[in-house]
């Protein structure tokens, strides 16, 4: 198999990674705006489980682009997709330019949807706070006054 072939399948598989990303953040959404919270934890265990493989994913993409770069007589270190497609054979650039295309668009997509999911949790939080401000006459009364 030749290293291009290797990092256009490594980069589909991230793609794959990243799609799974993006539709459990989409789930978390849901579950922020419909106040689920036990099914938020559920599907922030199953973000966490990705992380590691996308890190490993994302490694493997990195060195392997460099190994491309200096098997193509890149004048330096190539570190980006962009940088090595303009190294590379038209049929091979087109292969590795697509698939970085989609990944990258999928990434765009997992960065819109976490950024919301982000400001639907801070407007939750100040919601709780501002409500825990009035029943405790802004912090002047305990909670709860039952001894246990």
């Amino acid at each position: 198999m030749k290293k291009t072939e290797e990092l256009a399948e490594i980069l589909e598989s991230g793609a794959g990674l990243a799609e799974t990303m993006l539709d459990i953040l989409k789930a978390q959404q849901q579950a922020i705006v419909q106040f689920q919270s036990a099914a938020l934890g559920e599907l922030l265990e199953k973000q966490q489980s990705l992380v590691k493989p996308m890190e490993i994913m994302e490694k493997k993409r990195q060195d392997l682009t460099i190994e491309i770069g200096r098997m193509s007589g890149a004048p330096k270190e190539t570190r980006s997709l962009k940088e090595l497609v303009e190294t590379l054979e038209k049929d091979e650039a087109a292969k590795i330019q697509k698939c970085g295309n989609r990944l990258h668009a999928i990434v765009e997509q997992v960065l819109t949807i976490n950024n919301q999911n982000k400001v639907l949790l801070e407007n939750s939080l100040r919601f709780i706070q501002r409500n825990l401000r009035i029943i405790t006459s802004d912090y002047s009364r305990k909670f709860v006054d039952a001894k246990i």
